[in-house]
Formats: C-alpha cells, structure tokens, sequence
C-alpha cells in the first residue's frame, strides 16, 4: 500500500507533528484546516490519492472536502450516501481504520471500485477522524500498490493528526451554532431606544412589529388592536416577510376583524398577560382554538399581549 518517505527519523517526524498541530490549532476556517491536514499528510506519506470527507450525521451521508490526486475525477468532489455494509459507512459507523487490499475489486466499494479503476489506486486505508467519540468524517488514503498495510508508526500519526483536525472541526461548528443562537436582549435593547424617540403610536408599534419579524423569522406578524366597545380585534398593522414596510390600517378600513367572543379561550389567556401557542398537526389544532387558526389562516401561531397601563 503506502510506504513512509525517505528519511523516517523518530525526532523529525515529531517536531512535524508538532507544528501541523499548532497550526491545526490556529487555523480559522474548516477549508484551511482540510488543506493543512491532506497537504501535511502528503509530505509525510507515501500515498498517490488523499481524499477526506465529512460526515453528515443528519442525512447519512459524507460529502467530500478536499483531495489530491495525479487525474482529476468529478466524484471525487461528490456526495457519497451512505448504506448498511459498505466500506465508508462501517468507518463512519464503527470509528476504526479499514484496510482494503484491493479498491478496484472490493465489492463494497460502491463508487470508489470505478474511482479506483479510474486513478489506478489498488492499495486503500480508509482511517476515521474522531473526537469525543463522535466521528466527523474519513480520509481515504490511496496507493498503486496492491496489499501493503501501513505501519505502526504510520497508524499513530494518521491518529494524531485525524484526531486534531477533528477536535478543530467541533470547535468550529460549536462557535457556529453559538453565534447563530440569538440573543434577545440585544434587540430588546434597541427596541426600546427607537420606539422612546418616536411619539406616534403607529410608528411606535411599527418598529415593534418589524423588531419581532426580523427576529422570529416568522411569515406574517400582525397586531391585532382590541377595542373595548365593539369586544372585536382588527388587524391595525401586518408585515410579511420579504415585504418591505409594514402595512397600516384602521378600524374603518382593516381586512381582519375577529370578535373577541368567538376565541373567548385565548381572549382570556391574553388578558391573563400569557403566550397563547398553537400548531396545526394533520386536523388537530393543539393547543390553540380553532376558530382563531381559521380567522389567520395559519398553520401555526404564537400570540402575544400588549398590556398598557394595566389594561
């Protein structure tokens, strides 16, 4: 199979080692980390095809990174799905190095016997990238040569260095999901600065409206003002997503009037200051009366009170 470079010193390797861990450990983005790793490996090892892909837990599936091989291939930059007893889903699945003593003739290869054939790789070792258990891809290491297994030395550095590229990986996507969270004190806050400068009730409640919409996502947001003579809700304001402005109305003019009676439940959770939440799940409404799903015409709805001076 692969075969180390010329030069093996023990304390050469180590100081390399070293080094490609630092910068593992510096490296900002995944692609740069994805280049560092295969390139490092290249240096180090005798391989004609390094292949790494990452693994997507949700959909079952590795999507490839970043290769170097001599012949360029279009699956070599593909999405590989993953199914029960083939080589790269026992990797993924199992955690461990496979050793494959011929690419071309395995016939759980799937699209890598083809790949194989292609770029003339007989000789594979496909080695997991791991870190708390939890695998984050392969690399797929290719050679001309038929049935040599990796050495010892050769295991514990692809371990090492796998091992470390996949600690870097999880600590990306773990600062990714934490600037994507969203923080709602800080719209809150600015919220509260604009709607003080702003004496006109619509335009107050305008940047309300648009404050919410811009942080839920939600397809619609409408406010529903309630008067008290008539015991009706009309739809005073509503902003859509992708729509630009809000949309004022008046009671004269308003599309949407909704008498308080016919949705007394959630009348009277709003009156109680209380989320009043519903989903529509196949016919059943939870948790929401129907009457007011229909009068929307939403399949799910969070509704929120705007109490003032107690009332």
């Amino acid at each position: 199979m692969g075969s180390p470079k010329p030069d093996p010193n023990p304390e050469r390797r180590l100081i390399a080692l070293a080094r490609v861990l630092k910068l593992l450990r510096e490296a900002a983005e995944p692609v740069a980390m994805i280049e560092l790793t295969l390139e490092h490996l290249q240096g180090e090892l005798n391989y004609s095809l390094l292949w790494l892909g990452t693994y997507d837990r949700d959909n079952h599936r590795v999507t490839s990174r970043h290769h170097l091989s001599p012949k360029k291939d279009r699956l070599l930059s593909a999405t590989f799905g993953l199914s029960p007893g083939d080589l790269v889903e026992q990797v993924v699945i199992q955690q461990r190095p496979l050793i494959v003593n011929d690419l071309q003739e395995e016939p759980r290869a799937g699209d890598w016997s083809l790949l194989a054939e292609r770029l003339q790789v007989r000789g594979a070792l496909l080695f997991p990238m791991r870190y708390r258990e939890a695998c984050h891809g392969l690399v797929l290491l290719g050679s001309p040569h038929w049935g040599q297994s990796p050495t010892q030395s050769e295991r514990t550095y692809l371990s090492a260095v796998l091992s470390a590229l996949a600690e870097s990986l999880h600590h990306y996507e773990q600062a990714q999901q934490q600037q994507k969270q969203k923080r709602p004190e800080v719209p809150i806050f600015n919220l509260v600065s604009q709607v003080d400068g702003q004496a006109d009730l619509d335009d107050q409640l305008e940047r309300v409206l648009t404050e919410t919409q811009q942080f839920t996502d939600a397809d619609r947001v409408r406010l529903l003002w309630f008067t008290p003579q008539t015991f009706t809700f009309w739809e005073r304001l509503t902003t859509q997503s992708g729509r630009g402005r809000c949309k004022r109305a008046t009671a004269d003019t308003t599309a949407l009037t909704i008498p308080a009676n016919t949705i007394r439940g959630a009348y009277q959770s709003l009156c109680n200051n209380q989320l009043v939440v519903g989903e529509l799940q196949g016919l059943v409404v939870v948790n929401l009366p129907e009457r007011l799903m229909q009068s929307l015409q939403a399949k799910s709805l969070l509704a929120a009170p705007i109490i003032s001076r107690g009332t």
